[in-house]
């Protein structure tokens, strides 16, 4: 089912107890359209048995940390302004019954004012538990003396989900059935390939279902004849970028899936390197290895190479590796190879493949699953820089190849 039960179940278990039991910092993480207020919204229920005050906010509205923590006071109080500093406001908390605050959309509070954040509960003497609800994950704003707070993360609906979810909201009698579930299957196959947004799938597929159904209305196809509707459809829909000349509304307005947009998608500090060392995987050929990530070759200088221009590594496009090539480079480059748990890399790199920075290559193989990075060289670059790596010096186009030659 699509209705996140397990992770409301989770929730719950954190959550729906007793005040003394609240975690001093909960964080719910997941991209947009994943279903994060979702489970909040659901909480509310077991929320009205609890002996202990909720305050939702939702952040957007707020600019500082001050303004929120001003905000919440005047909440609690019942006092509509406030001049007191954060200083007197933690110390009247303090003695006030413990209350859950609940932060949406707080990616905006987060960056340099999350010590802040994730230290309210130290200053108010855990009077306030906080759900900080965020596309981000912790470990990217954590300090290293800061105690990982509890995190649950939502993944993106798969596709079979977004069919669910949208077929539940879409619903038309005068339509029949079989073609209307035919569409929003067609149509999710296809958006889904662009950017698995919920939103904007529910958005495209509205929008677009009288078009799909004229054919039909105007008698060119019957009902059986789904393959015939959707050949008619398919053209107006999908429209390569500047030669749609009628001012349609198509698809060529969705950028693929925003792999380059640091910003807005903050991966975490190991997936980082491990995005890093999977471009490395695809572009450079598994003979380079030695010289780049070797340490006891590193002093010697790599031979010049004689390169085909044409048969450059980035030309040619990437290549597909092994799990165990890409662990390899992983720990080669990695500061701290000894802290990371091996379960932890296996998760990451799932989460990768589903947010399509990397692909499964080939048929599904137990003992050695390759896999293909098609992330972009900018947005890997940022990546490297994040993480202070060197990022050209240790690839093979460009500290071998076709720049030994110039």
């Amino acid at each position: 089912m699509a209705t996140r039960d397990e992770s409301l179940t989770e929730l719950c278990k954190w959550l729906a107890v007793e005040p003394s039991l609240l975690p001093d910092t909960l964080w719910l993480s997941g991209r947009q359209s994943s279903g994060k207020t979702y489970l909040i919204r659901k909480m509310e229920s077991s929320f009205e048995k609890g002996n202990f005050i909720v305050i939702f906010k939702d952040c957007t509205t707020f600019s500082s940390f001050k303004d929120l923590v001003q905000d919440m006071y005047c909440e609690i109080t019942d006092n509509e302004t406030t001049k007191l500093s954060l200083a007197e406001i933690f110390d009247l908390l303090k003695e006030r019954k413990k209350f859950l605050l609940i932060l949406d959309h707080c990616d905006n509070l987060l960056d340099e004012k999350s010590s802040q954040l994730l230290s309210l509960p130290e200053l108010t003497n855990q009077k306030v538990s906080i759900v900080i609800v965020s596309r981000c994950q912790p470990d990217y704003f954590l300090q290293p003396s800061q105690t990982l707070p509890v995190h649950i993360h939502l993944d993106m609906y798969t596709q079979d989900e977004c069919v669910e979810i949208i077929s539940r909201d879409l619903i038309h009698n005068d339509v029949d059935s079989t073609v209307l579930s035919f569409y929003i299957k067609s149509m999710v196959g296809l958006v889904y390939l662009y950017n698995p947004d919920l939103f904007l799938m529910r958005k495209l597929i509205h929008k677009h279902l009288s078009t799909f159904l004229r054919p039909l209305n105007d008698g060119l196809c019957g009902i059986r004849d789904l393959r015939r509707l959707w050949t008619l459809f398919e053209p107006v829909v999908i429209t390569k970028a500047g030669s749609d000349s009628t001012g349609g509304s198509t698809l060529a307005c969705l950028d693929p899936y925003p792999r380059d947009r640091v910003a807005e998608d903050t991966l975490p500090y190991d997936s980082n390197f491990i995005i890093v060392a999977a471009y490395l995987a695809s572009y450079n050929p598994p003979t380079s290895d030695t010289r780049f990530f070797v340490k006891q070759r590193m002093s010697k200088k790599p031979t010049n190479a004689k390169v085909n221009v044409n048969k450059l590594n980035h030309v040619m496009g990437p290549k597909a590796f092994v799990l165990e090539r890409l662990l390899a480079i992983f720990y080669a480059i990695h500061e701290e190879p000894e802290r990371c748990v091996l379960a932890n890399l296996f998760a990451q790199i799932s989460s990768l493949v589903s947010k399509n920075y990397l692909v499964r290559h080939g048929a599904e193989m137990l003992d050695q699953p390759k896999y293909m990075c098609i992330a972009k060289y900018e947005f890997v670059a940022k990546c490297a820089k994040q993480i202070q790596f060197d990022f050209n010096e240790h690839l093979y186009d460009f500290a071998v190849g076709s720049c030994s030659n110039v």
